[in-house]
């Protein structure tokens, strides 16, 4: 369907069309340092992010990035559905991807206008564009 398509196959990790009270994870490994996309749509509003991702390295379970409300623009629809698109630089390792969602207000069971991406609800890491080899 729709969906494999989207299903990006530059993508390192994807978590999206998640729902209501979830916890998802997900693993990549680096062979060298790269610079990678992230791009993930969530909930947040007064500062505050209630649907989001964060990136932790495997071995020492360190936050190496996190979706920060004051990062994020707003996505499409309601106000408080919130979008990050940026690239960073890892180093070679292992990493985990994480989404969590709160009680409400998440792929397909919006309380308020869904987002432009409704699909893109969660993170997807993908290579960046670099030249660096």
């Amino acid at each position: 369907g729709a969906y494999e398509e989207r299903e990006n196959s530059s993508a390192l990790a994807s978590i999206v069309r998640v729902g209501n009270d979830e916890r998802r994870r997900k693993e990549f490994s680096l062979s060298r340092e790269s610079d990678v996309h992230i791009y993930v749509v969530g909930e947040g509003r007064s500062g505050e992010m209630f649907d989001y991702g964060w990136i932790e390295d495997a071995n020492t379970s360190k936050t190496v990035w996190e979706m920060k409300y004051r990062k994020t623009e707003h996505a499409g629809g309601a106000e408080k559905n919130r979008l990050f698109e940026g690239t960073i630089s890892l180093p070679a390792g292992r990493y985990i991807v994480f989404y969590e969602t709160d009680g409400t207000h998440a792929y397909e069971d919006w309380n308020d206008s869904p987002p432009d991406d409704p699909d893109g609800w969660g993170i997807t890491i993908s290579l960046g564009k670099s030249g660096r080899r």
